[in-house]
């Protein structure tokens, strides 16, 4: 990774979004305290991350995308726990585990990209979703 304050601005939300969606196309899930996913995320794109004593590092911008993304309807969330003895070290007591929504199995990741994500309408016969 390279320096926290380094983040390209440039690097437009529907970018960000796509790679997320690519990646739960191919994992199937993701969530915040996937190392993986995480230092993927923060290796593709540079944003502030916090580096825990163990597990994966905070990335608010992911959490911000995530969000956004679930709010959109391209990502659906569920809530997961987790296990009873981890959250004396730091750990949360659930997260939120994304997979792909209802808008994204819509389109194709190949045309996302071009339609900007954002603001995507598909016409339904008069009106618009």
């Amino acid at each position: 990774m390279r320096e926290a304050n380094d983040f390209d601005a440039a690097v437009k939300p529907h970018h960000r979004y796509k790679w997320i969606l690519e990646w739960i196309k191919k994992k199937g899930t993701a969530d915040i305290l996937d190392s993986d996913f995480v230092y993927a995320y923060a290796e593709h794109f540079n944003p502030k991350v916090g580096i825990q004593p163990f597990g994966a590092p905070k990335c608010p911008q992911l959490s911000r995308d995530l969000g956004a993304m679930n709010k959109l309807r391209y990502l659906k969330r569920i809530p997961i726990g987790i296990a009873d003895g981890l959250s004396y070290m730091g750990f949360p007591k659930w997260v939120y585990s994304y997979r792909i929504g209802r808008r994204a199995e819509m389109l194709e990741l190949d045309s996302m990209e071009c339609m900007g994500l954002i603001g995507v309408r598909r016409y339904t016969g008069g009106s618009h979703v």
